[in-house]
């Protein structure tokens, strides 16, 4: 009950506040303030609370700026919503129009599985760990193993699992040309 009437209580003090900003705007604004129209009137408060809640975080619109850039978002109107995190980052809901086609938008069926690519042998040891979160086993790897030629673990540096099921395996003394 006490939160109610709180609520009620902030929430007449704000219509009263504007109400009065309002009508003291139209009777002692200029000409041009008295031709607002209630959307702009609202969105020029709405600039101005972004305004004043930058310079209480000692940001400017440039700073603003580049932080939404690194959000892929290039322009204030695609911002539905935004919250400057305490760790400095800052995170934000696009608007509807603004968001990537997801798989779901283009009623694309994602596969049930999803693998992460997960080591299954370092240096010439089974990763037991990684074999059993894929319900695999010893015999299966070493018959991957064996399909590349490879008849000892002791032959192999690296192996794989990749995404679409297949192992990647690197053999020891093998000699990579990057460049």
């Amino acid at each position: 009950m006490v939160n109610n009437v709180a609520l009620l209580d902030i929430a007449g003090r704000t219509f009263f506040s504007f109400l009065t900003l309002l009508l003291l705007t139209r009777i002692l604004g200029k000409k041009q303030l008295s031709h607002l129209t209630f959307f702009n009137y609202v969105t020029g408060i709405t600039i101005g609370s972004m305004a004043d809640a930058l310079a209480r975080v000692r940001m400017n619109m440039d700073d603003l700026s580049m932080l939404l850039r690194e959000e892929h978002v290039f322009s204030i109107k695609d911002v539905a919503y935004a919250i400057l995190e305490p760790n400095g980052r800052l995170s934000v809901m696009k608007t509807k129009g603004a968001t990537s086609v997801t798989r779901e938008d283009l009623k694309i069926n994602k596969s049930e599985v999803s693998i992460f690519p997960s080591e299954l042998i370092a240096d010439g040891q089974i990763v037991e760990k990684n074999l059993k979160e894929f319900n695999l086993n010893k015999k299966w790897l070493l018959q991957e193993l064996d399909k590349q030629g490879i008849t000892s673990l002791n032959d192999v540096f690296f192996a794989e699992l990749q995404e679409d099921g297949s192992v990647i395996i690197d053999k020891k003394g093998n000699t990579h040309d990057y460049n």
